[in-house]
């Protein structure tokens, strides 16, 4: 009876092991996709205020083209 017993109790650690261990792979899995998420909107922001820079940079630097005179050449 009592190896009976000890398989039972076997078999139930077995199955919470395995339990334990799916949670632990879904955890891990949202985790990633967090980090992952949180890294992309990083990059994202630092790709927009460039972006808003370099139209600045660029509609000034046409601006000053405009109000240039043409070169002469004789």
């Amino acid at each position: 009876m009592s190896k009976e017993l000890d398989m039972v109790n076997l078999d139930e650690l077995e199955a919470q092991w395995a339990e334990h261990d799916r949670k632990l792979d879904a955890n891990l899995r949202l985790s990633r996709r967090l980090l992952s998420a949180s890294t992309l909107k990083r990059a994202r922001s630092a790709l927009q205020r460039l972006i808003a820079f370099v139209a600045i940079e660029s509609l000034a630097t046409l601006a000053g083209s405009t109000k240039r005179a043409a070169p002469r050449f004789s």
